[in-house]
C-alpha cells in the first residue's frame, strides 16, 4: 500500500498496457453503451468517467501525476478493509492489526463529495448506433440523495 516504486520504464510499459485494454474495451458495444450513458446520466460526479480512464488521459497522464496521486490516496486512513471467513471479530482485528501494523502513512485530506447540479425537469435523450447483436434501451430515474 505504500511502498509502490513507479519506475518509469515500468511504468510506461503498463501505460501502453491500460491503453490496449481501453482500445479492447471500445470493440464492445454493451461497455460503449453504458460508458456514454453514465456520461450523460452524471454531469459532475466522478461516475461519469470510467474506472480505466479516457483515452486522451491516459496519453498525457505522466509518471509523476500518478505518484503524487498514489502518495496522497493510498493511505491506510483511506482503505477500507474487508475480513471474511471461520473467525471472531476480535480474531480478525487482531489479525488485521498484526499485518499493518508497520504501515503508515499520511492523513487523507477533507473528502470531497461531488455533487450533481438541481436537476430541471426534462428529458435527455441518446441514440447510439453500434454493431450489436442484441438492441439495447435503458431508462434512468434520478433518485434523492441521501441526507
Amino acid at each position: 500500500m505504500r511502498n509502490c516504486v513507479f519506475d518509469k520504464a515500468e511504468f510506461e510499459a503498463e501505460r501502453q498496457v491500460v491503453m490496449e485494454e481501453r482500445r479492447g474495451g471500445q470493440d464492445d458495444p454493451e461497455q460503449r453503451f453504458y460508458e456514454q450513458l453514465n456520461t450523460l446520466q452524471f454531469t459532475a460526479h466522478p461516475y461519469r468517467n470510467p474506472v480505466i480512464g479516457w483515452m486522451e488521459d491516459l496519453q498525457r497522464v505522466t509518471r509523476d501525476e500518478v505518484y503524487a496521486f498514489y502518495q496522497r490516496y493510498y493511505t491506510p486512513s483511506n482503505a477500507t478493509l474487508v475480513i471474511s471467513g471461520d473467525l471472531t471479530v476480535e480474531e480478525g482485528l487482531a489479525a488485521a492489526r498484526k499485518a499493518f501494523a508497520g504501515v503508515t502513512g499520511p492523513p487523507v485530506s477533507s473528502r470531497r463529495t461531488a455533487r450533481e447540479p438541481e436537476r430541471v425537469p426534462a428529458t435527455r435523450r441518446m441514440e447510439l448506433t453500434l454493431p450489436a447483436q442484441v438492441a439495447r434501451m435503458a431508462v434512468l430515474f434520478p433518485l434523492p440523495g441521501r441526507a
